[in-house]
């Protein structure tokens, strides 16, 4: 990508990295990491690193090429890292926003049945709400829209037993894994679903 970003300085390059922080982030940007703030970008920055492949080799990040990280900010066994990162990027929270007149008309718009959309929209910012509201837990761990974002472009066949395999195979064993010492707690929420 960067040397299409190089070929092409009048288009905007974006990689997307999801999860960035899973991996150890020094092992797999090494150099890199410090070309990839914004006042350290175009061949002026660059660097030799440490495992060149020619003598010659050196290293740069275009001032067109931007990445982006997601991060999921309730793993917090991965807060070191995510300090470290915080010092040099810049950060935008994605929140849930079921409860969104353009989610709705998103769904609608591919035909999704209003009263599904419905269900999803009332039964996920409730248990949202009722995350939030854990002291054990908070906003950090509420529920986004992924498992509610269906593929294609025609969402007229899906149903209330398309929901229900949502709930019972990823939103249940999630609140069971988010409520682990409480059996119950984790019940009550699926049963609301």
């Amino acid at each position: 990508m960067r040397r299409a970003a190089e070929e092409d300085p009048d288009r905007v390059y974006v990689l997307i990295i999801d999860e960035i922080n899973r991996g150890n982030v020094s092992q797999v940007f090494g150099e890199l990491m410090m070309l990839l703030e914004s006042d350290k970008r175009g061949k002026d920055y660059s660097v030799t690193p440490l495992y060149r492949r020619t003598e010659k080799e050196t290293l740069h990040v275009p001032a067109n090429l931007f990445v982006i990280g997601t991060m999921n900010i309730a793993d917090r066994s991965l807060a070191l890292v995510e300090y470290a990162l915080r010092r040099r990027f810049a950060y935008f929270t994605l929140e849930p926003r079921y409860d969104d007149a353009a989610y709705r008309e998103w769904l609608e718009d591919r035909g999704m049945s209003p009263a599904l959309c419905s269900t999803i929209i009332d039964r996920m910012t409730a248990l949202n709400k009722r995350i939030s509201e854990d002291s054990q837990l908070g906003d950090a761990f509420r529920v986004g829209h992924s498992f509610f974002c269906p593929t294609g472009k025609d969402f007229s066949g899906l149903d209330q037993a398309w929901y229900r395999e949502i709930v019972d195979t990823e939103i249940r064993p999630l609140l069971e894994e988010y409520w682990y010492d409480n059996a119950a707690k984790a019940r009550s929420a699926v049963d609301v679903l």
